[in-house]
């Protein structure tokens, strides 16, 4: 059987997993999975990934991460080397750990994000370690939750500010949607060619980037081929506002066409979070989390709406 394709590029979000050789045990003890949470910490620092969710179980492990460089085979490559050689030292053995490569999906953010992240938490409860998931230690959950050490590693910011912007309500709600998932098929299973997850157009968007043979960095353009890049987006809302392009960037974070400028580059760009971001001297979850304030400001004001809709319209006219 042939082996699954690699599909890596900048801003590629991935559900990742990784099992023991012959099924057997990767962590033997809780020493273990603190040594492998340092290599993950570590190397998602040095390799400039977002880390949404992670479970370790005893012979496997999930990951559910944002590339923000086209680095995924090197962030892995680093930390399953790191891994087994520290295992294979303390454990006195030699041989190859992990059973063959790992397996990574590329997955559509918009359709499969939220799911994902619940799939993952919930893979204790599934495998009847525990009832419920906040009673893990060794997943993300607990972090989304804020009772964990290794909340920093996470960037739960993005997923709650999907559920509200304020924090509290976000919180509760993620609980509810958490614990709707037990019984959920398993979202994988609609994965196609083992590689890619998501809604027909992303599927479709995905097949083209392959067979089109397109290079690591001109594919965070792929849209942006297609006529609509960040030069136009800054041209068309200064023209719509009347105002510079420094006086655009530059201007406090609530500037109503600062927030515009972040919401179109998001939803209507390839560009990674982080690439938006310093564009606005900002970080990247502030992207996300602008972008969702604003459609929450255009449903309760249609005058809002239409603006940006005549933002839009113009934009697309001109590309």
């Amino acid at each position: 059987m042939a082996r699954p394709l690699r599909i890596e590029y900048a801003g590629g979000l991935y559900h990742i997993t990784c099992r023991g050789n012959e099924s057997k045990d990767i962590f033997i003890d809780d020493h273990d999975r603190t040594r492998f949470m340092e290599y993950l910490g570590k190397n998602t620092a040095k390799y400039n990934v977002i880390m949404y969710a992670y479970c370790l179980m005893s012979n496997h492990y999930h990951l559910f991460s944002e590339t923000l460089e086209a680095n995924l085979s090197r962030f892995m490559h680093a930390i399953n080397t790191s891994y087994t050689v520290y295992f294979n030292r303390r454990h006195q053995r030699i041989g190859h750990l992990f059973q063959g490569r790992y397996k990574a999906i590329v997955v559509d953010r918009d359709a499969y994000l939220l799911e994902l992240c619940r799939y993952i938490h919930l893979n204790p409860v599934r495998a009847g370690v525990v009832s419920d998931p906040a009673e893990y230690r060794w997943s993300s959950h607990r972090a989304y939750l804020g009772v964990d050490e290794r909340e920093s590693l996470i960037n739960s910011d993005i997923i709650l500010s999907m559920f509200s912007l304020d924090r509290n309500e976000a919180l509760e709600r993620y609980g509810t949607f958490i614990n709707e998932g037990i019984g959920v098929e398993n979202p994988l299973k609609r994965a196609v060619g083992q590689v890619m997850l998501g809604e027909d157009e992303f599927i479709q968007n995905t097949k083209e980037r392959i067979n089109l043979g397109v290079s690591a960095s001109e594919i965070s353009n792929l849209r942006e081929i297609k006529g609509v890049t960040p030069e136009d987006v800054f041209r068309t809302i200064c023209e719509e506002f009347n105002i510079s392009e420094g006086e655009l960037k530059k201007r406090k974070k609530n500037w109503l066409p600062k927030k515009i400028a972040m919401y179109i580059l998001k939803n209507y760009t390839t560009l990674p979070l982080r690439t938006i971001g310093e564009m606005f001297d900002t970080g990247y979850a502030n992207v996300s989390i602008t972008a969702k304030k604003l459609e929450t400001l255009m449903a309760e004001n249609p005058t809002l709406k239409e603006r940006v809709e005549r933002v839009l319209k113009n934009l697309k006219m001109k590309t």
